[in-house]
């Protein structure tokens, strides 16, 4: 009985295994930065830096961070995955990898840690320091809202139409923070903290 029992989780787990590997589908056509410059939405998006591959939200929306040789300026992006496809710039999947290669740093890829148990952390994480908590919303500084990140706050198109991204408004809700007012649990954070949920909690009651 114990055999069979070992021998269905072990096929579980390989058919999960198969099934999320079948997720991240790569454009071996093409070198892997002009995968990323004329990105295809019918495969993986993948950092330009690190190679780690991109997921859009629930939504089909990737919030990424682009730039170029040259404008080497970290800036955000909120679009489709159509829309990504006449996107021609470099794609980041954080602000840190756009930041580490606009400013020249090699990629160095991070050891993570072989347990990782409630108490232990696999690896620093740029936004909360490992915490699990974000204190600060690094993008909006806690007003909630930022500069349109469509039309950069011009509230105008490039041909002189109002943006219908931020409705001629030139501002948009901060897409990190959702204009939450924090301290919340990091999205980025590998930190798991048992009572981190609890914490968030208090700390708004307060």
């Amino acid at each position: 009985m114990r055999i069979v029992t070992l021998l269905i989780s072990t096929l579980f787990i390989l058919s999960t295994t198969l099934t999320n590997a079948q997720n991240v589908i790569r454009d071996n056509s093409v070198k892997k930065d002009v995968a990323n410059v004329f990105y295809k939405s019918k495969y993986t998006l993948f950092d330009y830096y690190s190679d780690e591959p991109i997921f859009p939200t629930k939504n089909g929306i990737y919030n990424i961070y682009y730039a170029s040789n040259e404008d080497k300026t970290p800036r955000s992006k909120t679009a489709s995955a159509k829309e990504l496809e006449t996107f021609y710039f470099y794609k980041f999947k954080n602000y840190k990898n756009c930041s580490d290669w606009c400013s020249g740093k090699k990629y160095i890829k991070p050891v993570t840690s072989k347990k990782n148990t409630p108490s232990q952390k696999t690896e620093s994480c740029y936004f909360c320091n490992g915490s699990g908590v974000l204190t600060k919303c690094i993008i909006c500084q806690n007003k909630g809202i930022i500069k349109c990140t469509s039309c950069n706050g011009q509230r105008k198109n490039y041909d002189g139409s109002t943006c219908l991204h931020c409705r001629g408004s030139g501002i948009q809700t901060c897409y990190k923070c959702q204009g939450k007012r924090p301290p919340f649990i990091c999205p980025h954070s590998s930190y798991e903290l048992s009572s981190l949920s609890e914490f968030v909690l208090k700390s708004k009651t307060n």
